[in-house]
């Protein structure tokens, strides 16, 4: 029985009471009739071509990243890019395998099943923030020109912005050097498709976007609201975890962990169901 079949099993058949009644109905992956089996669900089903409130075209941000694990950060920055008017919606896409990083040990399936648990049990039914399944099942990591190339393919009618960091744009870092499938891409990347800069602690901007491309604005939010942010890392997240499974190997019963709090319930869960990130992270 495969590894990914195992997961949807626990989830939706198992002892998790709730959980698995509502995964049965949330998952965007579902058993063919061959129960070992997966098929990926087009993410065409994820909106319509058209903004429901106008006739202009739908604009999903896409946020992508490894997610290892969701934390509370990430949840917050979704929110946020929701709140600020400029996308209808936001789509969270866990990063298939990573032969580069080789210490990125969790598989794609169990980072894309948290990220689902964190965004059915963090947000409201309609709030328009998604995950999609993309990456999961590739071999490994698409990149970014092919990732949003097949989301537009897939989306004729829908306008994507990939959502990226500050720290991405300093100086030595430029998104048009980027290579894909089909070689050097990053001038295409820069072209075809909008950026949506999320500013980060101690990693300024110049006042000239053009620099990095003709589509690049930074995320703000309407009628004076300040942007909330979290400064909370998966790299930390994985610390905890360790060090908390190990204080609850020497204090017997504990059942304290100092991830409460920075990453939802659900997903803390299912970490330790699971065993995940037992070992201290580097």
């Amino acid at each position: 029985m495969g590894r990914g079949s195992t997961i949807f099993r626990r989830l939706v058949l198992g002892s998790t009471g709730a959980l698995g009644g509502w995964f049965a109905g949330n998952v965007l992956v579902h058993a063919r009739s061959t129960p070992d089996t997966f098929e990926r669900s087009p993410d065409a089903r994820l909106s319509h071509a058209t903004c429901p409130r106008c006739r202009r075209r739908r604009r999903i941000a896409v946020y992508g990243g490894a997610f290892d694990p969701v934390t509370n950060g990430h949840l917050s920055c979704a929110a946020e890019i929701v709140h600020s008017g400029i996308a209808d919606e936001v789509l969270m896409v866990p990063c298939g395998p990573r032969p580069d990083k080789p210490k990125m040990a969790t598989a794609a399936i169990d980072r894309y099943v948290m990220l689902q648990i964190a965004v059915n049990t963090s947000f409201s039914p309609g709030f328009p923030v998604k995950v999609s399944n993309i990456e999961v099942f590739e071999p490994k990591s698409l990149a970014t020109y092919d990732m949003l190339s097949s989301l537009r393919a897939q989306n004729p009618g829908v306008d994507f912005m990939f959502v990226v960091g500050s720290d991405w744009l300093q100086s030595g870092q430029d998104l048009r050097h980027w290579t894909s499938k089909e070689g050097k891409t990053g001038e295409k990347l820069v072209s075809e498709f909008d950026f949506l800069i999320i500013k980060r602690p101690g990693y300024d901007l110049p006042e000239n976007l053009s620099v990095f491309g003709p589509r690049f604005s930074v995320l703000s939010l309407p009628h004076g609201m300040n942007y909330v942010d979290s400064n909370v890392s998966s790299t930390e997240i994985r610390k905890r975890v360790a060090v908390s499974e190990q204080v609850r190997e020497f204090v017997a019963g504990s059942h304290l962990t100092s991830a409460d709090g920075l990453v939802p319930t659900g997903v803390l869960a299912y970490i330790t169901r699971q065993g995940l990130y037992k070992k201290p992270a580097k």
